[in-house]
């Protein structure tokens, strides 16, 4: 052998070593990038949660709003806060993916409830409108987490006075009358009293028919609390009786006539003339005595918390928003183990091949096992494991 060769031989070797080595040594995880600086911020209070991609003080003027608002609902439905579930209010614009979420066009918010948390969704750009909708659905998310029953025009008029509530001054204001309200005073056939305070459920009545329940419940529940500021009788301090009598099992016109002193017809015909002086009174709620807190501090959100309240949104809002949900939680995987299971249960829902998904499943029961999973990604794995098992083994027709 000349030198030559022995030269060859003596690298062929060396090259030879060194793989071995590199394949012997353990492999090294490949590392994310480290986050981007987040412009949102997130303010926590007592209830709620708010998240904004305008600022910290965008999100902080929302949580505090939505917890006087909360506190103001508490006080007219004798509900309790406290039964609500976690609740995560997110304000959007079309850029940050509120687009992508809105379940129906042109609604200016909208409420979804998951198991984990509930979660208000605000398009940031049509503030005043999407509060308004925020607010009516709190109250109703507040009456549906009080199990003490009431009826459903108590319900219904707290949520609409709840809705346009804004703070002037030193006061929580109550009584502005959503526009399509006054539309319906002013254009539509009302319900007879009766009809209204007898109501249990309205699935099969029509839209028009929903909208004046609704209407005529907040023009109610607003007379009874403000209309002796227009000369009527103080009644306000008898609501508390009504719904005593009514959850007694009285039937409602007869508890109408025993704790308003009036006959059904005879307490329409005051609301009529109530309605008829043009805007009504309003009624202020000295911000003091509704227990809200003053002020509620910002603080930046990790943009992995960001993604991964946005992807879980998405995936439990169906089909439609798999696309996005899939960008969020992938992104949010990077960083959040517990998303690592979201997005393998987006996968297996999606239909993706057993072998393409394993890998992530893996490691999501890793990441779930090593950091104390929480109920919802326990969750999240079970129902990927159920959907590859209902594919593998699809359930009998009939």
């Amino acid at each position: 052998m000349n030198q030559r060769d022995a030269a060859r031989t003596r690298a062929r070797a060396q090259r030879a070593l060194l793989a071995a080595a590199l394949l012997a040594a353990p492999a090294r995880a490949e590392q994310p990038p480290p986050p981007a600086p987040s412009a949102w911020f997130a303010a926590r209070g007592p209830h709620i949660e708010a998240v904004s991609s305008a600022g910290g003080d965008d999100a902080g003027a929302l949580a505090l709003q939505l917890e006087r608002a909360l506190a103001a609902a508490s006080r007219l439905l004798d509900a309790d806060p406290s039964l609500l579930p976690p609740v995560t209010a997110i304000s959007l614009t079309a850029a940050d993916g509120y687009a992508y979420l809105r379940p129906l066009s042109g609604a200016p918010a909208f409420l979804h409830v998951a198991p984990e948390r509930a979660t208000l969704v605000l398009d940031g750009a049509l503030r005043e409108q999407s509060l308004t909708a925020a607010q009516h659905s709190l109250t109703h998310l507040l009456a549906a987490s009080d199990p003490r029953p009431r009826p459903l025009w108590l319900e219904e008029g707290g949520a609409e006075l709840v809705s346009t509530a804004r703070v002037t001054g030193d006061a929580l204001e109550l009584g502005r009358p959503p526009r399509a309200r006054l539309e319906w005073f002013a254009l539509a056939t009302l319900h007879p009293l009766k009809r209204v305070l007898s109501a249990r459920e309205t699935l099969r009545w029509s839209q028009h028919a929903r909208e004046g329940l609704a209407a005529e419940s907040w023009a109610l529940l607003h007379f009874l609390r403000s209309g002796d500021r227009a000369g009527f009788p103080a009644r306000a301090d008898r609501l508390a009786s009504y719904l005593a009598l009514v959850n007694g099992g009285m039937p409602p016109e007869r508890a109408c006539a025993e704790a308003f002193g009036l006959e059904a017809a005879a307490l329409e015909a005051e609301l009529l003339r109530f309605l008829s002086f043009g805007e009504p009174p309003r009624e202020r709620i000295a911000l003091a005595s509704l227990g809200a807190p003053g002020a509620l501090p910002a603080e930046p959100l990790v943009p992995a918390r960001r993604d991964a309240l946005l992807g879980e949104l998405a995936l439990s809002l169906g089909r439609g928003a798999w696309a996005p949900a899939e960008r969020w939680l992938r992104s949010a995987a990077l960083y959040d183990p517990a998303s690592k299971a979201r997005l393998a249960q987006l996968r297996a829902l999606r239909g993706d091949e057993r072998a393409q998904l394993e890998p992530l499943l893996a490691e999501a029961e890793l990441a779930s096992a090593a950091g104390g999973a929480d109920a919802a990604s326990l969750s999240a794995l079970a129902l990927a494991r159920l959907a590859l098992a209902t594919r593998a083994h699809p359930p009998d027709a009939d």
